[in-house]
């Protein structure tokens, strides 16, 4: 999830479960407007894609962990048509109540979103 670190936690019999190390969350070098097709499994995932994560954080400001938040319980990013992705979800535990929304234009490049 973006701004969050996590451990990575393993188990194995006879060995039980152990912490291998801290998993942090980073966009992908090099990465460009090209690769969001690589990221659709999730809205979240799209984060990966560095000049989106840039712009949704310029977009949002403060309100960026509010977003990441309402994106967290979702399904696959929808393609509409050539022109848009359109990825939604909701905050855990308040799929009624709290939603979230982030569209992404792709040849103007133009994000919107609301959380």
């Amino acid at each position: 999830m973006p701004d969050q670190d996590g451990s990575v936690w393993r188990f194995a019999p006879g060995e039980g479960l152990r912490r291998l190390g801290l998993l942090v969350f980073r966009p992908q070098p090099k990465s460009t407007w090209n690769d969001l097709d690589k990221w659709l499994d999730h809205p979240l995932s799209l984060f990966n894609v560095a000049p989106l994560d840039t712009a949704v954080r310029k977009l949002t400001g403060k309100q960026f962990g509010d977003l990441a938040l309402r994106l967290r319980v979702a399904s696959e990013v929808e393609k509409k048509g050539d022109r848009f992705l359109v990825g939604t979800g909701c905050q855990p535990h308040a799929c009624d109540s709290d939603a979230g929304f982030l569209a992404i234009e792709r040849k103007t490049r133009a994000c919107s979103c609301d959380a």
